[in-house]
């Protein structure tokens, strides 16, 4: 048998000093092994270590949306400057950054939700210091919630003129080149999520082909027929043939590995704060996660016997006081 070389682990350097840059390492690490790290994703990196290290969450669940941008565009965008001026509305929009220009002390970016995209204006007068902080370390991709007026721009675009600003997903990889766009087919049909961001026409066949599959269901369930998923099909082997354990397995560990900074990072401020004790936190947020794996693939357990034997140990091991509601 031929000896086999072990593979050295990738070495990866950041040019940040944070505490924080050690959760992001094994995505990095991976991204380093498929040479497929780059400058631009580290300094993407170092970015959420900055804004983890100000208290800034990346990934929070906090913001209402109360607007589509369609029907902001709809509804304003026959009127001109003065009676944009006019009117008191506060319009929360939420969106994908798909262009951002930086000068200083003003930033303009293009916000795009699934109905339309619309320019705003953030600008250090109108925001106080901590929020505008966030505002420079925005990249292109980043979802974030804005709310603020209507006005027009010197070049008559319609702009919404942030007086808020929260980020909602953190952007780890760049969107492909505005211009561009996405031309490799591998990637476009592996990876749709990225075509239908960057792809207007991508996003409009989706969306017909939507609208097409619904109304055929539609019928089809007004006249009696109900829809079965048969042995053959591709959804039904993935879930439910009998390799599905090893796809779940999988799909388990890597969720786990994607969620391990964060869960080590809320356990990390918890102790800060007095609420929990734990002499290491980060192989408590391991133990906390993995270790739920085993529970969730017992197939002799109901999904509510897994969920509360799972919340009846987490309560446990990390002494929190349950609460009867």
């Amino acid at each position: 048998m031929e000896n086999r070389e072990k593979k050295k682990k990738p070495v990866v350097k950041l040019g940040t000093k944070s505490s924080h840059a050690a959760y992001f390492m094994p995505m990095l690490e991976g991204f380093a092994a498929r040479d497929d790290l780059n400058e631009v994703i580290k300094n993407r990196v170092s970015k959420a270590c900055d804004l983890l290290d100000a208290g800034v969450p990346l990934f929070p669940n906090d913001f209402h949306k109360d607007h589509a941008v369609s029907w902001v565009l709809e509804k304003f965008g026959g009127l001109e400057g003065d009676d944009l001026e006019k009117q008191e509305d506060v319009f929360a929009i939420a969106g994908r950054i798909v262009s951002l220009r930086s000068f200083g002390k003003v930033a303009f970016f293009h916000l795009m939700d699934q109905s339309g995209r619309i320019q705003c204006y953030a600008s250090r007068e109108h925001l106080d210091e901590e929020t505008y902080k966030i505002v420079k370390k925005l990249d292109v991709g980043d979802i974030v919630g804005v709310s603020g007026h209507l006005f027009r721009t010197k070049t008559g675009e319609l702009t919404i003129a942030c007086r808020s600003l929260k980020l909602i997903t953190r952007s780890m990889r760049p969107l492909p080149e505005k211009y561009h766009g996405l031309k490799d087919m591998e990637t476009r049909y592996r990876q749709r999520y990225v075509d239908l961001i960057v792809t207007p026409r991508a996003r409009e066949i989706f969306a017909k082909r939507s609208l097409i599959v619904r109304e055929f269901r539609r019928f089809m369930e007004e006249h009696g027929f109900m829809e079965v998923e048969t042995d053959d099909t591709f959804s039904y082997k993935l879930c439910h043939g009998s390799d599905s354990m090893k796809t779940h397995y999988q799909l388990s560990i890597c969720i786990c590995r994607k969620l391990l900074p964060f869960v080590t990072d809320l356990l990390l401020r918890a102790k800060e704060k007095g609420e929990i004790h734990l002499n290491d936190p980060e192989t408590a947020a391991s133990f906390c996660l993995y270790g739920q794996l085993g529970i969730l693939l017992q197939t002799d357990l109901t999904g509510e016997e897994r969920i509360s034997r799972i919340r009846a140990f987490l309560l446990e091991f990390l002494q929190l006081e349950h609460k009867k509601r």
